[in-house]
């Protein structure tokens, strides 16, 4: 494991922890334009938190890409392997951040 990955691993177990500990989420991880690009970033990596309109940029210090390619296969490693989301549970969580259908977890 990359010295790159372990990071995004403990800071997005960080995240997970800080939003969990306001009763809201879960998270999902997703792939997003830098809203300010620096010169030479083209992707980066933002937080999702269900049912809340938009999502959280991430610090572009931890999680930022030369080219947008690199933000997706970031985001669903966290998204699987951190948070331990399928990628249903993702894609719900993120689409009710769009004023899409309200996430609500299946119990089964």
């Amino acid at each position: 494991m990359t010295e790159t990955v372990q990071l995004l691993q403990h800071r997005a177990e960080a995240y997970a922890e800080a939003v969990a500990g306001q009763d809201r989420g879960p998270i999902a991880f997703v792939a997003v334009m830098p809203q300010e690009p620096l010169q030479g970033y083209q992707g980066a990596l933002g937080v999702a938190v269900a049912n809340e309109r938009g999502y959280f940029p991430v610090p572009l210090g931890w999680a930022r890409y030369t080219s947008f390619e690199g933000a997706p296969d970031h985001a669903e490693y966290l998204n699987e392997e951190v948070l331990k989301l399928t990628d249903m549970e993702s894609f719900k969580i993120i689409a009710s951040t769009m004023g899409g259908l309200r996430y609500t977890r299946d119990v089964q």
